[in-house]
């Protein structure tokens, strides 16, 4: 699934998953990170448990440096013409 960040323009990218969590419980990972000007929102790409795949879930992705709030998304982002 995709998921939409909370958050300022991002300008740190991760090079390895970072723990994604539901209520505390880790259930997945973020595995690709990027800021979309065309949306101009953080973007990224989840590895999810089958339950927790769920459009609207809001979830906290766990940087090395501070929790990320996100949600998740349906892909792709937008339509090609």
């Amino acid at each position: 699934m995709g998921a939409e960040i909370h958050n300022e323009r991002m300008t740190v990218f991760n090079s390895e998953p970072w723990p994604v969590l539901i209520d505390g419980k880790k259930v997945g990972s973020m595995n690709a990170l990027v800021y979309s000007p065309r949306l101009d929102k953080n973007i990224c790409f989840t590895i999810l448990d089958i339950d927790h795949a769920n459009s609207g879930t809001n979830i906290v992705i766990c940087s090395p440096d501070k929790e990320l709030k996100a949600t998740l998304v349906d892909l792709p982002w937008f339509k090609r013409n």
